[in-house]
């Protein structure tokens, strides 16, 4: 009915749908986004959302959060780091399907908790990224180290021999010159040499493409 009242929306039947991850109210819009600024500026200009802007402003953001907070992490300022992965998480609490974005973020999280030797809070970060499919040797390196430093010795060890067996594109000279110092003080000499071999390969293919 043209002057009819809704008094509630009910949303079930969509989401049942294939293909449909969330539904938006007006109100839901409002509260997860910003009014759109008019182009001519009036008194009482109407408060305008511009969801679709809003949300790629954001995605944006959330790729470049755990990129930072990897890199403050490198750099030994955890306080930022921590400032950034906190807003990336922030984000994700979010109703969106943020789908391979997620997996970075548990990364950098992962790292920032090496970092400070809060083990079990890493283990969970990098399971939790390969488990959304970050099939990244940062990552299998990352949960070796966070067992290592639980003191899951054999864990540690199978999963370098992992990232050593699955030959990942992703591997660079530098995961796998890390990935032998590892392996050699667990006592792993063969496998080290064989990692070290790995990274001075792939520095001569990255040398030559340079």
């Amino acid at each position: 009915h043209a002057h009819a009242r809704i008094i509630r929306v009910d949303v079930r039947a969509a989401l049942g749908q294939p293909g449909v991850y969330a539904v938006l109210s007006g109100e839901e819009v409002a509260r997860q986004t910003r009014p759109q600024r008019g182009r001519v500026p009036l008194p009482n200009s109407p408060r305008v959302y511009a969801l679709a802007h809003d949300k790629g402003v954001v995605t944006q953001e959330l790729n470049l959060l755990p990129l930072l907070c990897e890199l403050y992490v490198r750099t030994g300022r955890l306080e930022q780091a921590e400032q950034n992965l906190n807003r990336a998480q922030e984000i994700m609490d979010r109703p969106e399907p943020w789908r391979g974005l997620a997996a970075p973020v548990y990364l950098a999280e992962g790292l920032l908790a090496t970092a400070r030797g809060t083990w079990p809070e890493a283990e969970a970060a990098f399971q939790q990224a390969l488990r959304l499919g970050y099939d990244q040797a940062q990552t299998y390196l990352g949960l070796g180290r966070a067992y290592r430093g639980a003191g899951q010795q054999d864990a540690a060890l199978e999963i370098y021999r992992q990232v050593l067996a699955k030959d990942l594109a992703s591997a660079t000279d530098e995961v796998y010159a890390a990935l032998g110092m590892d392996l050699l003080s667990l006592g792993q000499t063969d496998e080290a040499v064989q990692a070290c071999r790995k990274a001075a390969q792939v520095g001569l293919v990255v040398q030559r493409h340079a």
